[in-house]
């Protein structure tokens, strides 16, 4: 979904949606947008965050996040600028609250974890019952264990997946290469609020979320 962050939900693009939420935190200090993008940079001025751009070297699409992330953090430190933690969020994830990054951050704190990730129930399944297709289009299991009969879903543990709205990562971590660290935690979030925008399908539902929700 070509220029999916500069997208429209009711009139209000998606970059402008962790911008809010993040000067709607208390706990938040700084609220930056990292891009190379000038209309976004336009909008997410408009909506009173400060702007850091990439260097050319990180800006290819290709190029994964955390570099990006390491760079800002190194960035901030050499102008004197140290956070304890930094809170990552993704425009792409429009349903996140502010209650989501305090209570994130109130984990990280009191836990004395390495990071905190935002995760949802993975509805799916249990990694057991996923399936690969061979060549001949043989069935074959993902993970040993259920080749001879089903195992009913009821006597699988709950599995979580990442959704994307928020990495919440002590500096000194993010300082040694990692995002996640040596003790990660989750912050478990409904699924209604789980949306990641990759599409103009995710983009229907997220806005039919969004209204749904604000009627409740």
């Amino acid at each position: 979904m070509t220029g999916k962050n500069l997208a429209e939900i009711n009139g209000k693009p998606l970059v402008a949606f962790p911008i809010d939420v993040a000067r709607a935190a208390s706990d938040i200090t700084r609220v930056l947008v990292t891009t190379d993008d000038d209309q976004i940079e336009a909008v997410a001025r408009s909506y009173s965050a400060e702007i850091f751009r990439h260097p050319p070297v990180l800006s290819t699409e290709s190029k994964p996040t955390f570099p990006v992330i390491k760079h800002v953090v190194e960035t901030l430190i050499s102008q004197g600028y140290n956070p304890d933690a930094v809170v990552i969020m993704r425009a792409t994830s429009p349903l996140t609250l502010p209650e989501d990054v305090s209570a994130a951050i109130e984990l990280l704190e009191q836990t004395g974890a390495t990071s905190v990730i935002s995760v949802v129930a993975d509805e799916t399944g249990h990694p057991i019952r996923l399936k690969l297709v061979g060549p001949e289009l043989q069935l074959l299991p993902l993970q040993p264990g259920e080749e001879n009969a089903p195992i009913p879903r009821q006597q699988l543990p709950i599995v979580y997946k990442r959704n994307g709205s928020l990495y919440a990562t002590k500096t000194g971590i993010i300082l040694t290469g990692s995002l996640f660290g040596g003790d990660p935690r989750a912050y478990i979030m409904p699924k209604e609020r789980s949306v990641s925008i990759n599409d103009e399908v995710d983009l229907v539902i997220a806005t039919a979320l969004i209204n749904y929700l604000a009627q409740k």
